[in-house]
């Protein structure tokens, strides 16, 4: 009877390499899989010359040269670009955003445009300040700006020049140790590293898009945890289960909600039990 180091249960992606990798060290492996191939999910068949996905299509995505080729001495790999379109009003943009994108919305071609529209809109913002009689305390921008913001540096750098010029003494909110605050400090605008209640970090430091797996934090009890977790020691889970630092000088809850106010609310007890100050920037 034949004796083996490894029992291997299933034959896709990691029970092929594994039994690979420990045939080339001489262990001898025997690999059992209820279906009758190899490739597991990922495996094609040839149907009248097409390359058919059985079980649905599958992309390997990886930015490391020497796993590339590793995979690519199997079987060769088509290199597949992911180019998402969003169709809103009857025309398709591009996703996620870049500067073609904000063109297509609102004319702007260059980081220098960009500037000009963000100092317009600080312009008619503080005009409502002034009528109430209210300082412009802080500037933020939103949504897609502020993430294509906090990695894009020429995009980042004209954002805080706008707002440095249109509204003096007014502090910035960037995501903590983006872009957005590097160009920030680098001209001496005030900014807060800002982080996020309810939102799943990925492992560069950016948020997890939504509409993908952890990109919200819906267990009120685990974010409120990560909050005082980010505050007093600086760290963050990200998706791929490892910590980065992060730093907290604001903490944003989305407002959205029906139970937004309490939610604050209950971060703020927390944080202030866990011998937290809260104070205004």
């Amino acid at each position: 009877m034949e004796k083996y180091d490894y029992l291997i249960v299933g034959a896709g992606l990691f029970g092929a390499v594994f039994a690979h990798e420990a045939k080339r060290v001489d262990k001898h492996c025997l690999v059992i899989d209820k279906r009758n191939h190899r490739g597991g999910n990922i495996y094609c068949e040839d149907i009248e010359g097409i390359h058919v996905h059985k079980y649905g299509a599958h992309i390997f995505h990886t930015d490391n040269k020497e796993v590339w080729d590793y995979v690519n001495s199997f079987v060769e790999f088509n290199r597949y670009t992911n180019s998402p379109l969003a169709y809103f009003d009857g025309k398709l943009y591009n996703l996620p955003f870049n500067m073609n994108t904000f063109y297509q919305l609102w004319g702007v071609k260059t980081p220098a445009e960009a500037k000009a529209c963000v100092q317009y809109q600080i312009g008619a913002l503080k005009a409502f300040c002034d009528a109430a009689g209210v300082p412009l305390h802080h500037v933020k921008p939103h949504g897609a700006l502020y993430n294509m913001a906090g990695k894009d540096r020429a995009l980042a750098d004209a954002i805080c020049a706008a707002v440095k010029e249109s509204a003096p003494g007014a502090v910035l909110l960037a995501l903590s140790g983006s872009e957005m605050v590097k160009a920030a400090q680098a001209i001496g605008l005030p900014v807060a590293n800002e982080v996020f209640a309810d939102r799943g970090y990925r492992p560069d430091g950016s948020l997890v898009p939504r509409g993908t797996p952890g990109a919200m934090i819906e267990d009120e009890d685990e974010a409120i945890a990560r909050v005082i977790r980010m505050v007093t020691e600086g760290k963050v889970t990200a998706n791929d289960g490892t910590d980065i630092a992060i730093q907290a000088d604001s903490v944003c809850v989305h407002g959205d909600g029906p139970k937004a106010l309490a939610f604050v609310e209950k971060i703020g007890a927390a944080l202030q039990a866990a011998g937290v100050e809260l104070k205004a920037f």
